[in-house]
């Protein structure tokens, strides 16, 4: 079982703090008085438990339809707004559905819930739980209960009605909560063993109930805790964050950035697949150009790689089956362009065993050496439509076998 170590600070955080470290819901085991800053140790491990000083919290309740806990919270504050003494923005609100459209709530300062919070982080402490000390005083029916403690008082009158004071306004107090009442009660009074307060003296003996002794406050409030679980304070901007919130928002700027990083690099995909798909579809155009411009007699281009492919098959088969055709033409006028530094072929076409080729040369001299090289290769070689164009000659080459 996890241990809950109880903290009941003062109202001056910087005073030594009363604590438990209990071990099971009989609120046993070891307490003691130290500062708040030597308890690291002690709450390694442990649950931990605030119990916040009845001075520092006023109970209040308020009659407020709302649906829901949001909408609660939002509007408590304007509701008790004349009834505080100070700006509204100053408080902390926390709240508990009542009856009939009503709201328990524990108003207190915020300043000072920050700073005990801040106190703990520093620490590495994370309460689980901020509870008015007030409530963890037991309530029986027909009586007030009275707890003295250390020079402390704390008096609790009704399920949602108690009050701090210190052990000096005892007597003045008490006598205002007996004229206040519309019903007089019996106390119940737990008294510290170090008090110094003579409560025989203050309550008259009819009206006390029961006096009992005790070795210091933590073990009754302790045991009350596990008995009722008392108002929780951490509320909205102070409301606990399970483990996985926590470790969400640590990382949350981490999973961001991966989350742009991918964003980025599938942008980044989408428009790289996209210029390829454009590069595609442009080399498709151009092999779709050069189909037809080397086989004039081509009707439909679908796919011109596949088209391509099969008539350049369809030619191989027509030359093995006994003639020299296209491809020995291709092949004997290639290796001698390829020699040509000059001479340029602006275009290629097949057509009834004859190979056009249009041609671009520096001179006329050019061409006509080029003519007679693939004469002597035994090709028919024709040389018609010379031109000359800026200084360059075009022309045109009709090449067929010896055997056409």
């Amino acid at each position: 079982m996890t241990p809950t170590l109880f903290i009941r600070p003062q109202e001056d955080l910087a005073g030594a703090v009363d604590w438990l470290r209990a071990m099971s819901p009989r609120a046993e085991g070891s307490a003691g008085r130290s500062a708040l800053s030597d308890l690291a140790e002690q709450a390694s491990g442990s649950r931990v438990v605030i119990l916040v000083p009845a001075t520092c919290v006023t109970l209040l309740e308020a009659k407020i339809p709302a649906r829901n806990r949001g909408q609660l919270l939002r509007a408590v504050p304007y509701a008790l707004e004349e009834e505080l003494a100070g700006d509204i923005e100053a408080f902390h609100f926390s709240v508990r559905p009542g009856r009939d459209g009503g709201a328990h709530v524990a108003v207190m300062k915020r300043e000072w819930l920050q700073r005990l919070l801040a106190m703990l982080e520093d620490l590495g402490v994370l309460p689980s739980a901020v509870v008015p000390e007030s409530l963890c005083l037991p309530l029986a029916e027909g009586e007030w209960t009275l707890l003295v403690d250390e020079g402390r008082c704390v008096i609790r009158t009704g399920p949602w009605e108690a009050l701090g004071l210190d052990a000096g306004d005892l007597s003045a107090v008490l006598g205002a909560v007996e004229e206040g009442s519309e019903s007089r009660r019996v106390w119940r009074v737990y008294d510290g063993s170090s008090s110094g307060i003579d409560v025989d003296a203050l309550i008259p003996e009819e009206r006390l109930a029961n006096h009992e002794r005790i070795e210091g406050a933590m073990f009754l409030l302790a045991r009350q805790y596990f008995s009722f679980r008392p108002l929780n304070l951490l509320q909205g901007e102070f409301a606990v964050r399970h483990g996985w919130q926590d470790t969400l928002k640590r990382w949350r700027y981490a999973a961001g950035l991966v989350v742009l990083t991918g964003a980025a690099y599938l942008a980044g995909v989408a428009l790289e697949n996209r210029q390829l798909a454009l590069e595609r579809d442009a080399a498709r155009a151009e092999m779709a150009e050069l189909y037809k411009a080397t086989f004039p007699d081509a009707v439909r281009v679908i796919d011109p790689a596949v088209q391509m492919r099969s008539r350049l098959q369809a030619l191989r088969d027509q030359q093995g089956a006994g003639g020299a055709g296209f491809l020995d033409m291709l092949d004997g006028s290639g290796r001698l362009l390829m020699a040509e530094d000059d001479v340029e072929v602006r275009l290629l076409r097949y057509r009834d065993g004859r190979l056009e080729l249009d041609l671009q040369a520096g001179s006329i001299e050019q061409l006509e050496s080029l003519q007679r090289s693939l004469q002597e290769k035994a090709f028919v070689a024709e040389l018609k439509s010379v031109r000359n164009e800026g200084g360059r000659y075009l022309a045109r080459i009709l090449l067929t076998t010896g055997s056409s």
